[in-house]
């Protein structure tokens, strides 16, 4: 700390005022990444967060992790590693006496362990801003990389992954810095560089099969080299694309690989296996009986980045690209290349979410960036000072709306969730032995089943779980038959509308049924009055869209008294 103090009193006042400038975005970028990290806990409301803290906790035991856990992979290996430091701090500190007694603590109070994946998460979105701002740098000057910082610090949906403990921000942390060492090969063709490039397309790839998409933009890279050092006849860059360097990349690329997914030497048939699943899902979707979204792909992602990063950022982006193609920017054009090929496989996808545009949005941000100061450029014949002013202006108002939304997000998510809510109304009305049937579990109150010894202090209940289409799935007589006196009804899943015109029928014929014999006994709602925001998928993981309607996180809960 000493050493780093007495560099930053010998640099000049504009190398120390940037210096600290981009170590207070960062601080910000993260303070904004951890604000209402703890939200919901110790209840885990976050369907996919469950897949990777329990994940994590049972490689400890071996890497034979069911195929639809989408692992093992790096970021399952990097959670072990902090929870293999907390079980030597809680054994050091005698908070536990062996193994069995510390997966107790995970069952009785998830709370450090989701924490930890959550931070994992916050931590990664925060450092994305380095390379992002370094591709920036690289692409048109220090302005330009500061401003993709900036942009992509207040990135609303960055910000929003970033509160997840998933493996998503952290992959686009590795593909930012694969694209960053694309661009730094480019430059001087270093071998070091094909070793970073291959390592990192590798991690990423491992840990998220997706981004095998890389391979576009390392051989594009290889190939400008290629033509760079022949003789500008195709026959002889031909010659040269296939030279040891290449060789050296795919060798890296095969080892990060590996070291990312460890099955691929460990348990090559649960590889296979993996595979095989992914192309499976690939063609009808994770959830097959629900339509997450009623628009096209192409559509619900341009809409997703009309929330996930404003409308004007979006303009200034399209700006960019302009830009770049005019001005046949190499470093720029091989963004542009990765960002339609991902495009294109996101699009063509049947089942798509907002996150999957995790990885590129620091690119984005680095277009909108550019864009932004060609626009001003462009506008403005004014001094440098006075188009630098209009510059800042400019990124003011880009920021606003995400910045904006960032901050309402972050509030919600410090306010309690209506499952909670729920959760409490139910254990301070009905007794313990209750019989009640719920829609899926991380939708509805986290109540305690009968048979579950965890948690000790909950009042345990008698607990169908009508997963499949919910509580439709069965009739009110059916629920009667299996001595069910309430059913909880999670707005989660009964608004998504479903496939299948029976099943509709069925859930159609359940509604009227449900509302001419049953009383609705209790019902919390996420907004105030009867005037109910639009339902979108992406709110099953945290608030997304219509922010300043909503007062709290979760699902509208229904309770209907069953039986008199």
């Amino acid at each position: 700390m000493i050493k780093f103090y007495r560099k930053l009193r010998d640099m000049s006042s504009e190398r120390r005022l940037f210096v600290v400038g981009i170590g207070l975005l960062i601080i910000i970028a993260a303070i904004l990444r951890t604000w209402g990290l703890t939200f919901g806990l110790p209840y885990r409301y976050h369907i996919d967060e469950t897949f990777y803290v329990a994940g994590a906790l049972k490689m400890a035991s071996g890497f034979d992790l069911p195929i639809t856990t989408h692992g093992p992979n790096l970021f399952y290996m990097v959670l072990l590693g902090e929870y293999g430091i907390y079980y030597v701090f809680t054994r050091f500190t005698g908070i536990v006496s062996s193994a069995a007694a510390f997966e107790q603590l995970y069952r009785s109070d998830p709370t450090v362990f989701v924490l930890l994946a959550r931070l994992t998460s916050a931590i990664s979105g925060a450092l994305t801003l380095v390379p992002t701002y370094l591709i920036g740098k690289k692409i048109h000057g220090k302005g330009v990389g500061i401003g993709s910082a900036v942009i992509l610090g207040l990135s609303f949906q960055h910000i929003r992954e970033s509160h997840y403990g998933t493996p998503d921000v952290f992959v686009g942390l590795l593909v930012t810095l694969c694209l960053l060492f694309c661009i730094a090969l480019i430059e001087n063709g270093k071998m070091r560089y094909y070793v970073l490039c291959g390592i990192m397309a590798g991690l990423a790839t491992g840990t998220k099969f997706t981004n095998i998409l890389l391979w576009m933009p390392l051989m594009v890279t290889h190939f400008i080299l290629a033509w760079k050092d022949s003789d500008k006849t195709l026959l002889d860059a031909a010659k040269r694309i296939f030279s040891p360097h290449l060789g050296v990349m795919v060798l890296m690329f095969s080892l990060g690989f590996a070291f990312a997914y460890p099955n691929l030497v460990l348990r090559p048939l649960a590889f296979i296996e993996y595979v095989r699943f992914l192309i499976k899902v690939g063609k009808v979707g994770f959830i097959t009986q629900f339509q997450i979204e009623p628009r096209s792909a192409w559509l619900y992602y341009i809409y997703s980045l009309s929330w996930g990063m404003g409308w004007l950022v979006v303009v200034f982006m399209i700006a960019g690209i302009f830009s770049v193609i005019i001005k046949k920017q190499v470093q720029g054009l091989l963004i542009i290349v990765f960002l339609l090929i991902y495009f294109i496989f996101l699009g063509r996808a049947p089942y798509y979410a907002s996150r999957y545009l995790v990885p590129l949005l620091p690119l984005m941000c680095v277009l909108a960036a550019l864009g932004t100061k060609e626009v001003v450029y462009l506008i403005s014949k004014r001094d440098d000072k006075v188009k630098a002013l209009i510059y800042v202006i400019a990124f003011v108002l880009l920021i606003i709306q995400p910045a904006a939304y960032s901050i309402r997000h972050n509030y919600l998510l410090t306010q309690t969730d209506t499952r909670t809510i729920a959760k409490e109304w139910i254990e301070d009305n009905l007794p313990a032995g209750t019989g009640i049937a719920i829609d899926w579990q991380k939708h509805a109150p986290p109540l305690r089943a009968m048979e579950d010894e965890f948690p000790a202090n909950d009042v345990p209940y008698e607990i169908m779980i009508a997963d499949g289409i919910g509580l439709p799935r069965y009739s009110l007589d059916d629920y009667r038959s299996m001595g069910i006196n309430y059913l909880v009804m999670s707005s989660f899943i009964d608004d998504l509308m479903l496939m299948s015109p029976a099943d509709r029928e069925k859930q159609q014929q359940f509604h009227h049924e449900l509302f001419e014999c049953c009383e609705l006994v209790y019902e919390i709602r996420p907004y105030h009055g009867d005037d109910k925001p639009p339902f979108v998928f992406d709110q099953i993981f945290g608030p997304v869209t219509s922010l300043w309607q909503f007062q709290r996180p979760g699902p509208v809960i229904r309770i209907y008294r069953l039986t008199p």
